[in-house]
């Protein structure tokens, strides 16, 4: 327990996975937006955990108001950081300075990434939990590792939601719902479980 910022890794060896969320409201659609100019901003703590102690992977998470457009900059930037974090800011050097250094050095022929980066915006219900939270993840591999990896594709979704609720049924006899119990279906939905009934006759029809 302490500040992030006198952490000493040298103690920490074998490293896997490093795995955190940097705190959400320099980026949080509430607040007042400062981004990088908020001291709350930990994700250069971040890329030094990945410097310091080499992981085989790591993943961070944050809001999606880090995917708006007046945060893109930074958001590149951040991503540069971690695919090279051994070339570390200067001092007196500016952001973007070094994420113009950091630009020139991803796209030199004479160098490869140390870490392969990948972020996807992920909706928290499209894999099963009950609730609807967005969430940034940045996931990246050691490059000499060789790893192949893709975010894995929802298991969940609206449309598989009503299907079950309004065309087989079987949501209802699943969580033992009553008939009586049951509500109607909402009118903004009409058109929309029509659509699904006749998708799901159609691949009715085709089983041979």
């Amino acid at each position: 327990s302490g500040d992030v910022e006198e952490f000493d890794y040298a103690a920490l060896r074998d490293v896997v996975v490093v795995s955190g969320g940097p705190p959400c409201q320099p980026f949080s659609l509430g607040g007042k937006h400062r981004g990088h100019m908020d001291k709350r901003d930990m994700f250069p703590q971040a890329v030094r955990a990945v410097r310091e102690l080499r992981p085989m992977a790591f993943i961070f998470e944050n809001v999606k108001g880090l995917t708006r457009r007046s945060f893109s900059d930074y958001f590149e930037y951040i991503q540069l950081q971690l695919a090279h974090p051994s070339l570390v800011r200067r001092k007196f050097e500016m952001w973007r300075d070094h994420r113009s250094r950091l630009e020139g050095h991803h796209t030199s022929r004479t160098v490869s990434p140390e870490y392969n980066v990948v972020f996807r915006l992920l909706n928290a219900a499209n894999y099963g939990v009950p609730q609807r939270r967005e969430r940034v993840f940045l996931v990246g591999f050691r490059s000499d590792l060789g790893v192949e990896w893709s975010f894995p594709e929802g298991t969940h979704s609206e449309n598989a939601l009503l299907r079950t609720q309004w065309v087989t049924g079987d949501y209802w006899e699943l969580h033992e719902v009553p008939r009586r119990n049951r509500p109607e279906l909402a009118s903004r939905l009409i058109k929309r479980v029509a659509l699904l009934r006749r998708e799901e006759l159609f691949d009715v029809e085709r089983l041979p």
